[in-house]
């Protein structure tokens, strides 16, 4: 309704106003009779008002998108268009600054109408000598610098509307750190620790939610070769990154910033395990409906941001889709990706927006059929992360050599392009963490993506590898000191230049296992291993007893939180 009145407005506004001087040319004729002559004028001077105003928006929204863009860079935000940032802003809940930028907009597009109305009557004025034009001109000669001045002005006011809805961040919970353990009081200046990651989604999750309890600023960049799990199918219908790891990785800093509301408690519902086709569209239909019980309790302004991206994905899908045990989280990611141009880091930036999350989140690279390779000490190779880290060790004893990525099913090495997004956040962190997690899946091949390695080394804050407890399936047959040499000599080879192994890793942490004897769940404690020639290079070393007293074979995500703390101060 309120689009209607605002269209209605605009037309009988600039159309009629544009067309004081110039219906006394085209149509109007004293002769005929009055009525007529009535619609006549309304007819073209509406008529005209959607000409002028579509004139007006080819000449004023480049110059609007371009000002917002150079602004937006400026400021460190992603170059989104007013359209997408409109529901972000929306999705805040920020009615009064949502209001007054389409106040905005209505204004900027009246005054640039007027604009080019009386450019167009100071040119019939010019070939034509009749006093009604004149008139015209004169009547809007006067509005034609207010026009010009509004057009200019409103969009520098749109522009710093937008930037302060983007920029207003949800209040964060105040943690009285200092009060319990002098160490964990904030940086200088109140800057708190901003941590860049790469790590196991589940090795690491407890790490990323002690961190972001204590206030701390992570952003973890997550592996884009993912080919199992229940995404699986989401990535060969669409051809996109795995939105289940992405998806998991959010909620986990979520949960770490202590944030539980009902958009949170929407994206982790599931569609049930079970049932027929049929039954699963009526579940699924029950939220796009907004009859199902977590779907309406989400406010109103952000509801209707979350069923534009849920209607978008349920448009899109093919019919053949399985929804037994669907995340409606992945869907809603799934429906920003394809309503923002398959762009997946504005996807995961709505999201976040959605959920009123600081932390980041971005995949290593943009690339959607990128896949991970092994090769095995007998000459095998294995290609898809679900067969590597599914190896059964019964039946094939021989441990894993080296890494790498390929395209689709080419077993053949290739390069990758590194997402910006991760490029640029080198530049801004406190510390880098290779680890804990799956070392031949999670935290190696990211070095071999390209752009990384260098970014790795031109970063002066601490560089920090942490191995891992257990070998499990990928670490089978190695030991800490063998895994980081395979990590600086993996620098070496994708670097652009040779350089010390200082300038990459700065400090190795790992856990003690001299005190082990047993195994846990069928998994043998990762031996240290010589780590004195690093220590020789001028690297950090910490040996410890890192494992949690309630947990057998589990980090204490406290520890590991502490030694990174300590690393950036």
């Amino acid at each position: 309704m309120n689009k209607a009145i605002q269209i209605l407005f605009e037309l009988v506004v600039v159309g009629l106003s544009a067309l004081v001087g110039l219906a006394m040319v085209i149509g109007y004729t004293p002769g005929n009779p009055p009525l007529l002559s009535a619609i006549v004028f309304l007819t073209q001077g509406l008529v005209a008002g959607f000409v002028i105003n579509t004139l007006t928006n080819l000449i004023s929204q480049p110059l609007h998108a371009r000002f917002l863009e150079t602004w937006l860079k400026q400021k460190g935000q992603l170059p989104l268009s007013l359209e997408e940032m409109r529901g972000e802003i929306y999705a805040s809940g920020n009615r009064e600054i949502g209001g007054r930028i389409t106040y905005d907009r209505a204004m900027s597009r009246i005054g640039g109408g007027i604009g080019v109305a009386s450019a167009l009557l100071a040119i019939l004025a010019l070939f034509n000598g009749k006093i009604g034009l004149f008139l015209g001109f004169g009547l809007l000669s006067g509005l034609a610098a207010f026009a010009v001045y509004s057009r200019v002005i409103k969009l520098a006011e749109i522009t710093r509307h937008t930037w302060e809805a983007l920029n207003r961040q949800r209040p964060e919970t105040k943690h009285e750190v200092s009060s319990v353990h002098p160490s964990l009081a904030r940086l200088e200046d109140g800057v708190s620790v901003r941590a860049l990651i790469f790590a196991g989604g589940t090795a690491f999750r407890n790490c990323n939610i002690a961190l972001a309890r204590r206030g701390h600023r992570v952003t973890r960049i997550v592996p884009s070769w993912d080919n199992g799990g229940s995404s699986r199918m989401l990535r060969d219908e669409f051809k996109v990154l795995s939105i289940g790891d992405i998806r998991h990785a959010l909620m986990t800093m979520a949960h770490g910033e202590n944030i539980s509301n009902e958009v949170i408690r929407l994206f982790n519902c599931r569609l049930s395990e079970d049932g027929d086709a049929d039954e699963l569209c009526n579940e699924m239909e029950s939220f796009l409906q907004q009859n199902h019980p977590r779907m309406a309790k989400v406010p109103g302004d952000l509801r209707n941001v979350i069923l534009k991206y849920l209607e978008t994905f349920w448009h899109k899908r093919p019919a053949s889709l399985d929804l037994k045990n669907g995340s409606i989280g992945n869907y809603v990611m799934l429906g920003a990706y394809l309503s923002h141009g398959n762009d997946m880091n504005t996807a995961i930036y709505v999201f976040r927006q959605l959920c009123g999350i600081n932390g980041n989140v971005w995949p290593i690279t943009l690339e959607n059929d990128l896949q991970l390779g092994a090769h095995l000490a007998d000459g095998q190779r294995v290609i898809g992360e679900e067969n590597v880290t599914a190896i059964d060790r019964p039946e094939n004893p021989h441990r894993i050599e080296k890494p790498y990525l390929t395209h689709g099913t080419d077993e053949q090495p290739t390069a990758a392009d590194a997402n910006p997004l991760v490029l640029n956040a080198f530049s801004n962190v406190d510390a880098i963490i290779f680890g804990p997690g799956s070392f031949f899946s999670s935290v190696l091949p990211h070095l071999m993506v390209k752009g990384v390695v260098d970014e790795l080394a031109k970063a002066t804050t601490p560089k920090m590898f942490m191995g891992n407890m257990l070998e499990g399936n990928e670490c089978f047959g190695w030991s800490v000191s063998e895994l980081v040499g395979l990590f600086l000599a993996t620098c070496h080879q994708f670097a652009s230049e040779k350089r010390d192994d200082s300038q990459y890793l700065t400090h190795i942490l790992a856990h003690d296992s001299s005190t082990h004897r047993r195994n846990v769940r069928g998994d043998r404690y990762l031996e240290v291993g010589n780590l004195d020639n690093f220590r020789e290079s001028g690297i950090e070393i910490c040996i410890g007893d890192m494992e949690d007293p309630w947990k057998r074979g589990a980090h204490d995500a406290n520890i590991l939180a502490q030694h990174i703390i300590d690393a950036a101060r």
